[in-house]
């Protein structure tokens, strides 16, 4: 029985030596990771009462352009992020047109697409009644959580609503109140 108990106790010492290696080990492994794997920024996204720098765009050749909020007397802007391979972008199509037109006059209306991927297609097949330009990849302020996203500005560029999604009947009756107009809504059974 003794050299049964020495025995056990040599194989615990030798078990627990190997978990202290592994574990040390981990630990080595882990910190030389974290030092070349920094953690990720966190994404700011826009929120209502942010104001907004000049606004970094690209034109649908590339070109650098700048949205401006410094005039008081220049009309409230509508921005309308969408990326062209986004289903519910594409079935938004006739309500947001239908709401640039109703709200151009009193409103600048501009649309952004996140990215130039597929983007002359769609809008062929679209025909937007505003002016598209593309988010430029040094804009770190016009974060969005999904597509499309519609934010309203005031002339100094702050942000005063945002409405996520298609324009279902929720965000359409919200939007209708807002504006003052009567905006349709999009069908649900489009968007599921």
């Amino acid at each position: 029985m003794h050299k049964l108990r020495v025995l056990y106790q040599g194989f615990a010492r030798s078990w627990l030596t190997v978990i202290v290696i592994f574990v040390l080990t981990g630990v080595i492994l882990y910190q030389e990771w974290q030092s070349t794997h920094p953690s990720r920024p966190k994404v700011h996204v826009l929120d209502v009462g942010a104001h907004l720098k000049p606004l970094a765009l690209e034109t649908l050749e590339s070109h650098k352009i700048q949205i401006e909020w410094n005039n008081p007397h220049e009309k409230p802007t509508v921005l309308y992020a969408f990326t062209p391979s986004c289903v519910h972008c594409k079935r938004n199509t006739e309500a947001v047109r239908a709401f640039a037109a109703a709200v151009s006059p009193s409103h600048r209306f501009i649309g952004v697409s996140l990215t130039h991927d597929g983007l002359k297609e769609f809008l062929s097949k679209t025909s937007y009644p505003f002016p598209v330009y593309v988010r430029s990849s040094t804009d770190k302020q016009l974060t969005v959580l999904g597509t499309p996203e519609t934010i309203l500005l005031s002339s100094a560029g702050v942000v005063t609503r945002i409405w996520l999604g298609s324009y279902l009947e929720k965000t359409a009756t919200d939007m209708s109140k807002v504006f003052g107009l009567s905006l349709r809504a999009v069908p649900e059974q489009l968007v599921q």
